[in-house]
């Protein structure tokens, strides 16, 4: 808690009745300061920035959206605000913990089959070019969907998940004479697959090509390593925020990355304070 001139400043606000005998300023005083010792151990991060002059807001986890590595603005303040309390504190030290959760492989499932959907309809993209929003109304991604799907489940499945949709949703996806030809002539080489009612009535409203995309991405593989290094990159780019607003190097450190789970929606990176030197 001592700042640069070795003195610890934690601006106390005391209250009590002058007139009442049992009044002990020295108590209330020690009251305060216990108080005070108390919400910094059990909630450090938001009592020390109450003291630098924030108003506690927590700040003790730095808050990614899933399947990213980049700081969104208020996060990057935060780290400001972290730099800062370092600064003014050298007694302190800080951790910092790189975290993933299974949303991030959900968000990287998708981010992988948009590339192999947008290349395989015609689009060419560089190495780590993102290939943007994908249209399930365009007919080149909806023919690389299908052609996609019947590499990986087999046409039989397409067959099956087409005539599902048609029978929820009559009027819809309609058959061309020579695609009922062929559905005819497959049926008679081999056994046709259908759906069950309960996959029938799933179907109902619903957008066939992005169901093929969802079914797609759900096989997508994206290993933990992929995922680990995505928490890795997350503390290394609040690190450099953090070394970009002035922290003391020799009083930041990496921790080892995790698995966490997310709250409202973000990947909170894990920030841990600690006695300098300890």
């Amino acid at each position: 808690l001592s700042d640069a001139d070795g003195r610890i400043d934690l601006g106390l606000q005391i209250s009590g009745n002058l007139d009442d005998p049992q009044f002990s300023y020295g108590e209330i005083v020690w009251k305060a300061i216990t108080n005070i010792l108390g919400k910094i151990v059990t909630a450090p991060f938001r009592a020390l920035g109450a003291l630098f002059g924030g108003s506690g807001e927590k700040i003790d986890s730095i808050g990614f959206e899933a399947g990213t590595s980049s700081l969104t603005p208020p996060e990057r303040e935060k780290l400001v605000r972290l730099a800062a309390m370092l600064n003014q504190r050298p007694g302190l030290a800080l951790g910092v913990q790189g975290t993933w959760a299974e949303v991030d492989r959900a968000a990287l499932q998708e981010r992988q089959l948009r590339r192999i959907v947008a290349e395989k309809s015609g689009q060419v993209l560089a190495a780590k070019e993102s290939p943007g929003p994908l249209s399930t109304r365009a007919p080149k991604v909806q023919a690389a969907l299908e052609s996609l799907f019947t590499e990986r489940f087999g046409s039989a499945e397409l067959a099956a998940l087409k005539e599902g949709f048609r029978n929820a949703n009559p009027g819809q996806l309609e058959e061309s004479v020579t695609g009922k030809m062929m559905s005819r002539l497959s049926g008679l080489m081999r056994d046709k697959r259908g759906l069950s009612e309960a996959e029938v009535g799933q179907l109902k409203g619903a957008d066939f090509h992005a169901v093929l995309f969802e079914r797609l991405r759900a096989v997508e593989a994206v290993k933990d390593d992929a995922l680990q290094a995505l928490a890795v990159r997350r503390a290394e780019h609040s690190l450099e925020a953090l070394k970009a607003a002035g922290a003391p190097e020799a009083r930041i450190r990496q921790g080892t990355a995790e698995k966490s789970e997310p709250e409202h929606g973000d990947i909170l990176l894990k920030l841990e304070l600690g006695k300098a030197g300890g």
